[in-house]
């Protein structure tokens, strides 16, 4: 690597994603099952962790360890996400409020 390379965090994310896909199967199936225990022992941990509230490289590192065990299958943990709507009667700023919809 040259000295003006810089290496950023998704740089390190596909590493460890593609280190985990490419590892034997059965241990990508022991870890997407440690993860499904861990959300579901500790959802509020877990949760915040891959949300938006989380630092960058934690809820990016979550979440490549999650979708990388799982190559075949979509990841079970889906987020919560904030609808905007806006009061149409008033059509003001002040009009505008959050529907939090949970993810199915």
């Amino acid at each position: 690597m040259a000295d003006d390379d810089v290496t950023n965090v998704y740089d390190f994310l596909d590493a460890l994603g593609q280190t985990i896909a490419s590892s034997d199967p059965a241990k990508r199936e022991l870890l997407a099952q440690t993860i499904d225990a861990y959300s579901n022992d500790f959802p509020d941990d877990f949760y915040w962790s891959i949300s938006a509230q989380a630092p960058l490289l934690l809820a990016n590192l979550m979440m490549e360890i999650d979708s990388s065990c799982r190559p075949e299958a979509q990841s079970n943990h889906v987020l919560p996400f904030v609808l905007l709507t806006e009061n149409r009667e008033t059509k003001s700023d002040r009009g505008l409020g959050a529907i939090v919809r949970g993810g199915a």
